[in-house]
């Protein structure tokens, strides 16, 4: 397919949408793993690394990630995506 005819179409369609009359679909909250995710992940990146389907450097990839998803052991079962996007934002700027 030609990728400039589906760009064109694809901002054809996009300005059409941005059109008056239109509103954006209102914000919810997405509710982020907590305690309980963080030890069947754990368990999870154990496993595949006991059955060697991951490396060292996979698991240690992994493990950092299971962490920043679910920020450690301190915290309450359920938690808003949106909290941990604004935490994450801060730790970077």
């Amino acid at each position: 397919m030609n990728r400039e005819r589906l760009l064109t179409d694809a901002k054809v369609k996009a300005r059409a949408m941005a059109m008056p009359g239109i509103a954006p679909c209102a914000a919810t909250d997405i509710a982020a793993p907590g305690v309980n995710a963080l030890a069947t992940l754990k368990l999870a990146v154990w496993t595949m690394h006991e059955a060697q389907y991951i490396s060292d450097h996979d698991a240690k990839v992994a493990n950092w990630v299971r962490m920043l998803c679910a920020e450690g052991t301190s915290l309450p079962a359920h938690r808003s995506a949106n909290s941990i996007y604004l935490t994450w934002k801060g730790s970077f700027s």
